[in-house]
């Protein structure tokens, strides 16, 4: 599904995206950081940034800064570009890919992280990837290669809206009080979801894939700290 433009045009579309991204997200951190000063901070309740930073806190005590920083600037790019956005050609092996790939994000979040998989469900895991191997060399999955331009836009706007709130599961307290944070939260996805699957459609998967590297390179700086000056 990728249109055949120039390079240039492609970096003009980059740079647009960018932008636009650059400035709801700003607008919409600094809504959050204004609602934490003026309402949690004088309610003593606790932001749920700060508890992210405490678990990513726990997660490089555990696996050390430099694979932390490997897995969340790297490996989760693009496990998450490939299980939401390369299926987005809508070409079938594509499809069979991002379906597959997507199944183990699943996995990964029923049991608390990939590497918490039991050794039967990814035995099993691995089964069903056989099997989808099998249906796509031998049926050719023919069904997949008629979705119309309807289907395929509703199928679009379902991923960007499921990529956003799939990142609620890296929170746990949902007091009400905190709503109206978790929304400039994922108001602010949505538009990183948006950018990307653009970028993805237009220019191709590594452009979508290097413009998500590049924004968890910008979000992990504490990360980042910790493996150059602590």
């Amino acid at each position: 599904m990728t249109s055949g433009i120039s390079n240039n045009d492609k970096i003009y579309l980059s740079v647009k995206c960018i932008a636009f991204y650059c400035i709801i997200s700003y607008c919409c951190r600094f809504l959050m950081f204004a609602f934490e000063q003026q309402v949690l901070i004088p309610n003593e309740i606790i932001s749920p940034s700060e508890s992210l930073n405490v678990y990513l806190a726990g997660l490089r005590n555990k696996l050390g800064p430099i694979l932390l920083l490997f897995l969340v600037i790297s490996f989760q790019p693009l496990l998450e570009e490939v299980s939401f956005r390369l299926g987005l050609s809508f070409k079938k092996r594509d499809i069979v890919i991002s379906i597959y790939t997507l199944m183990l994000f699943g996995l990964g979040i029923l049991h608390g992280g990939i590497l918490n998989i039991s050794l039967p469900t990814f035995i099993i895991y691995v089964g069903v990837g056989v099997l989808l191997f099998f249906l796509y060399k031998k049926h050719k999955l023919q069904f997949l290669a008629n979705i119309d331009k309807n289907s395929k836009d509703i199928i679009i706007a379902v991923y960007i809206v499921f990529f956003a709130f799939i990142h609620i599961f890296n929170f746990s307290d949902f007091s009400p009080i905190l709503f109206p944070w978790y929304g400039i939260y994922l108001f602010n996805l949505l538009t990183l979801s948006f950018v990307i699957t653009r970028l993805r459609i237009k220019n191709g998967f590594l452009w979508g894939y290097s413009f998500h590297v590049v924004n968890n390179l910008l979000g992990s700086t504490k990360i980042l700290a910790s493996v150059f000056f602590f």
